[in-house]
């Protein structure tokens, strides 16, 4: 049996609304802006819950037609591999760690290289493949922890110009279009974007079409 959570949903939703607002998968890089090839979801995936443990960085790309079974079998599949171990086995993950273990004064100087690298959109893709700071969307599960949802702030490298918090699944009075009151099952999310890929107008009615497709998960 598979849990589908949701947190599934929500990744499923964000890429369906990345596939329809191609204005959001836009970046600026090198004072040019641009616009992907393809759509691209990260996450943080703790290998255990638990003070100190390690984090892997997940990178998703979904393909037009997945629907929630795809996407949930996925996300638990690399979550499962992930959790085997309680050290990085490849990746990004383990090439920051290859950079954690060099001498401080090698590794500011690299960091130098690859950050003027970055600017200019010329960093080669060992270093760019699977960094969420390279992704259309990083999305931070702080349901998963308890947490409430956040304003994040956006990096200062990569490409990234979408950052999503997720808040904790819980009750709330919700007052219906018929002017009745329910009590029904609540999320918040926290959005940062790069007000510099398009308006406030664009952005609110992308987020908009998220809650639209909760509200229709037919779709």
């Amino acid at each position: 049996n598979r849990k589908v959570t949701i947190f599934h949903c929500f990744i499923t939703a964000l890429a369906r609304m990345l596939m329809e607002r191609p204005t959001m998968n836009r970046f600026i890089q090198g004072w040019a802006m641009y616009e992907r090839n393809e759509i691209s979801l990260s996450f943080v995936a703790r290998r255990t819950f638990v003070d100190g443990s390690a984090e892997a960085l997940l990178y998703f790309i979904p393909n037009p037609t997945d629907t929630i079974d795809e996407v949930s079998e996925w996300i638990l599949g690399e979550v499962r591999e992930t959790r085997k171990s309680e050290v990085a086995t490849g990746g990004v993950d383990e090439l920051l760690d290859k950079f954690a273990a060099m001498p401080r004064f090698l590794m500011a100087f690299l960091v130098r290289i690859i950050r003027y690298l970055d600017f200019w959109g010329i960093n080669p893709k060992f270093i760019t493949a699977g960094d969420p700071n390279y992704s259309s969307v990083l999305v931070s599960n702080l349901g998963s922890i308890k947490c409430p949802a956040v304003y994040h702030h956006l990096n200062d490298y990569g490409t990234n110009s979408f950052l999503v918090t997720v808040g904790t699944l819980h009750k709330e009075e919700i007052l219906m279009d018929d002017g009745h009151k329910e009590i029904r099952d609540v999320i918040d999310i926290g959005a940062t974007l790069d007000e510099r890929i398009g308006d406030g107008f664009y952005f609110a009615r992308s987020l908009k079409l998220i809650k639209h497709i909760f509200a229709h998960p037919e779709l």
